[in-house]
């Protein structure tokens, strides 16, 4: 399976992460609901190529989110909600 990249960062976004450039990458750092920077924190190329993460890249950031990959999909593609994603790692950690 691949993502557009876009969809994972604008995704992402709306779940919570805080969107920031640093040199080649663009970082995305989660804000917990109660207004807090965690740790967790994932990065994708800044650049244009390529467009679409493979399966190895979507491994490696539901390995930084704390989340099996399945659920970093559902993260992404489906209408999994900050709360969710929350509960999901404080569970983990």
């Amino acid at each position: 399976m691949t993502l557009g990249k876009r969809r994972v960062v604008s995704a992402l976004q709306k779940k919570g992460f805080e969107k920031d450039v640093d040199g080649k990458h663009i970082v995305l750092m989660y804000r917990t609901l109660d207004g807090d920077l965690s740790g967790i924190k994932t990065h994708v190329s800044h650049g244009s190529r390529p467009k679409d993460l493979n399966d190895y890249l979507i491994g490696q950031m539901a390995r930084q989110v704390k989340l099996p990959k399945k659920s970093f999909e559902q993260l992404v593609l489906y209408p999994m909600k900050q709360p969710e994603y929350e509960k999901i790692i404080e569970e983990k950690l």
